[in-house]
């Protein structure tokens, strides 16, 4: 995979990796806050942080599953080349 100006997912795994990343970073930000939400304002109950973490954790195995898929299709989609 390749970085260039404007990402464009060249299959649908692709399409998932970058779809995971984004929710990633949105689960990362609303940790940071997160105290604050809990504590401060008392916008969501303090079980909200331990579901955060969770979903982080999940997103996180699924990432590496999809590098994994990748990797392995990139491996395979350039054999016998230099």
């Amino acid at each position: 995979m390749s970085v260039n100006y404007f990402q464009f997912a060249q299959n649908d795994d692709e399409r998932k990796l970058h779809t995971l990343s984004l929710l990633h970073i949105f689960v990362a930000t609303l940790d940071v806050f997160s105290d604050f939400l809990v504590a401060e304002v008392r916008l969501v109950p303090p079980e909200w942080k331990t579901q955060l973490h969770q979903l982080g954790a999940t997103i996180e195995r699924h990432l590496g599953q999809s590098r994994e898929k990748l990797g392995n299709e990139g491996e395979n989609s350039t054999a016998g080349q230099p």
